[in-house]
């Protein structure tokens, strides 16, 4: 289970299961090894939160090894038209728009799903790999709704 470090943590607010291993496409967050792409629900409604990343690089140290999260909103499960709620780059320089690599640890960022005057029912998590990968990146994920 994932470290809490004060964020209330409820196992059907999982975007990204731990369990899933190590990552080396871009791909939807998935519930589990092998299983179906993860969302969450909202019913609907306005929702806010946290969203928590836990996150490490697993044996690149290529200059080129990055990778783009995104918190998505959609109106469909499908997912087939999306707005980015959230999003950031973790990596090397040569790939993110940081001037500060950032590769591995416990990252948080206030979202809502109100997006342009839209309520955005289901939200999920998807990874953009950019450069090389080495072997991939392991990251869990989670939205601490207020």
């Amino acid at each position: 289970m994932l470290e809490q470090r004060g964020f209330p943590y409820d196992k059907l607010c999982i975007v990204q299961a731990e369990s899933v291993g190590t990552i080396t496409a871009s791909a939807a967050g998935l519930a589990t090894t092998g299983g179906s792409a993860a969302y969450f629900d909202t019913g609907g409604g306005y929702t806010k939160g946290q969203w928590i990343v836990d996150a490490h690089f697993v044996g690149s140290s290529a200059s080129q090894a990055a990778m783009r999260l995104r918190l998505q909103g959609s109106t469909t499960t499908t997912f087939s038209t999306y707005v980015n709620l959230a999003a950031f780059d973790l990596g090397y320089l040569t790939r993110t728009l940081n001037n500060v690599a950032k590769l591995s640890g416990r990252y948080h960022f206030p979202f809502h799903n109100d997006f342009g005057g839209i309520m955005y029912r289901y939200l999920r998590v998807y990874m953009t790999k950019l450069g090389t990968l080495a072997t991939g990146i392991d990251y869990a994920s989670f939205l601490s709704i207020e």
